[in-house]
């Protein structure tokens, strides 16, 4: 079970509730308290909450990773949902989405991939960007060698190497710790991936915080409710940006 905090302003009380989201049940608990209320009061409030969701079974929440709370929360068993699988499996329309809002065409842009080994979103974003990019760089200590063997012989694309992957225009880091190279560097692990701004959408408007969008859309595509036609790329328009949606279909 799946939940998450809604706080509502009011007398103080903590309530409960299950309700239905895109068909996903979710609990809801109700932190109602004044505006103005005391952090005591509202800490108070949070490990009721607490208490209450996971004695309902609820283990993951979809509460951002940065809620001040999550002290209390986590002494409850609850975690928060993580978008790491959800973002890895999307690495190449992130990719090539970043280089769309640099005004860039792909065919004539690098993309590097780093990572400590190359897993299976890692393999998979790697053959989407080689029919579509110039070149690629792959940079992983484990399995990174054979997979740009691979790339060159399946599709003749230039595997560039480590020092050169600099000079990539985007770069697409799957493990902790890897947050580096060249041009507009995307984490796609942790947490809090990093995506530079740029935004998963459903083509369903999602009743919810939007802090907590990306983890109900990683819940929804862990339980096969949403497929990768229903998502779309987005992100804020900046001098760069064509104001331009790229979607999953787009790329592959």
């Amino acid at each position: 079970m799946v939940g998450h905090l809604v706080r509502l302003e009011g007398r103080r009380k903590v309530a409960l509730e299950r309700e239905y989201v895109m068909e996903l049940p979710l609990a809801a608990a109700r932190l109602t308290l004044p505006m103005d209320e005391k952090e005591k009061h509202i800490t108070r409030l949070v490990r009721k909450g607490a208490k209450a969701l996971s004695k309902a079974g609820v283990r993951r929440l979809l509460t951002a990773p940065d809620n001040p709370w999550w002290e209390e929360l986590r002494q409850w068993g609850l975690v928060p949902v993580e978008s790491e699988g959800l973002v890895q499996a999307l690495a190449a329309p992130l990719a090539l989405a970043a280089l769309s809002r640099q005004g860039r065409t792909p065919e004539r842009s690098s993309v590097a991939l780093v990572g400590k080994r190359v897993n299976r979103a890692f393999f998979q974003a790697a053959m989407q960007l080689s029919t579509r990019v110039r070149s690629v760089a792959v940079v992983a200590p484990e399995g990174g060698e054979a997979l740009a063997a691979e790339l060159r012989a399946e599709y003749g694309i230039p595997v560039l190497t480590a020092a050169e992957s600099a000079d990539a225009q985007v770069t697409l880091c799957f493990s902790p710790g890897e947050l580096r190279g060249g041009g507009e560097v995307l984490g796609l692990c942790g947490l809090r991936p990093q995506l530079g701004g740029l935004i998963l959408e459903s083509e369903k408007q999602l009743p919810l915080p939007e802090e907590e969008r990306l983890a109900f859309l990683t819940i929804l595509w862990e339980t096969g409710r949403l497929s990768p036609d229903d998502l779309r790329i987005r992100h804020g328009r900046n001098r760069l940006d064509r104001g331009a949606e790229s979607t999953y279909n787009d790329v592959c």
